[in-house]
């Protein structure tokens, strides 16, 4: 249990929000359906939360603005993001770490006002609609959390996951934050596993991005099934498209930029989610992640700390710099001495 949820006074006083949701009938009075996107950075989450947008679910009042990567924009509130940031760093680590954050370590005069925020932040955000899409990248780290605010407030939770293939993922990341491959590739196993374990019992649809880009109305159809009652039937023919040709971009198809042995593992990671496998399967997987990324923790923990100390993850500086420093130089020294050996 996170401190501070146990004890949460309710939901904050909820004001009028005017959206094409609110005007959607036949949905039983007192009724609310939070849909949560669920995907790691890069996966087509943003596409994916506008057109769901596009079917009638509230989009957040706040809207971070579009930056050089997501032109078309990034459909998620700036409010909380910056709230997760600082969740996230008072736990000791950021989206871009791959070991997952612990947020119980975090003391209850820390977390208490964060929560305090988040509860606030979701009222700004979306009113009072009775059907509204909720998408940061963060959130698959803090799927839990999110179940429980978004339970205070009323609302009934159904999940899409976004999905798309890892090598085209940490490829991106190459691009736009100079990750190493692997490193983006850990990053993304541990967002996707985590976001399918704390959803299973959900109702909730896996969308691919190669499908969303190569048909979105497909994708919308099922979608709609999913959201039913809370949107009118779907009718994507006649909706404009999320899409825009100009701005896909497809990454290599070869899965060498990774060693075999992660390479395969990532593979199959990715195909059991597309299949919706079993929890036990997917559990095994998450071993198997957990395995080889021991085998590894020390290369990632250096990279996760020389990556907070250069742009453009210069937003989500480290309490102590200093610190980090300290800590990579340690960890170099350490790999020195392994390699030596």
């Amino acid at each position: 249990m996170i401190p501070g949820m146990q004890e949460s006074a309710g939901p904050p006083a909820l004001p009028n929000q005017s959206s094409a949701a609110q005007r959607t009938s036949g949905i039983p009075a007192g009724r609310r359906l939070a849909v949560l996107v669920l995907g790691m950075h890069r996966s087509g989450t943003s596409v994916l939360t506008r057109a769901i947008s596009l079917l009638g679910a509230a989009l957040p009042s706040d809207l971070s603005p579009p930056g050089p990567y997501n032109p078309e924009g990034f459909w998620e509130p700036v409010g909380l993001q910056q709230t997760n940031d600082r969740l996230l760093r008072a736990a000791g680590s950021a989206w871009l770490d791959v070991a997952p954050p612990d947020l119980e370590t975090v003391p209850p005069e820390t977390i208490e006002p964060l929560l305090a925020e988040l509860r606030q932040g979701l009222g700004r955000s979306f009113g009072d609609a009775p059907c509204f899409v909720l998408k940061d990248p963060r959130l698959c780290r803090m799927v839990p959390l999110y179940r429980s605010l978004l339970g205070e407030l009323g609302a009934e939770v159904r999940v899409v996951l976004a999905l798309r293939d890892p090598v085209a993922v940490a490829a991106s990341l190459h691009t736009r934050n100079r990750f190493s491959f692997h490193y983006g590739g850990l990053l993304w196993a541990g967002h996707m596993l985590a976001a399918e374990r704390e959803s299973r019992d959900l109702p909730r649809i896996v969308v691919r991005y190669d499908d969303l880009i190569a048909d979105w109305r497909w994708p919308a159809r099922r979608i709609a099934r999913l959201l039913a009652p809370f949107v009118p039937p779907a009718v994507p023919d006649s909706m404009p498209s999320p899409v825009r040709a100009e701005l896909r971009h497809h990454a290599p198809a070869s899965g060498d930029a990774f060693d075999p042995a992660l390479g395969a593992l990532l593979r199959t990671i990715h195909d059991a989610i597309a299949e919706s496998a079993p929890p036990d399967t997917m559990d095994a997987l998450a071993a198997g992640l957990a395995e080889r990324s021991a085998a590894i923790a020390e290369l990632a923990a250096v990279e996760f700390r020389a990556q907070l100390l250069i742009p453009p993850h210069t937003n989500v500086p480290p309490s102590d710099p200093l610190q980090v420093r300290s800590d990579m130089a340690a960890g170099f020294d350490r790999l020195y001495r392994r390699d030596a050996g």
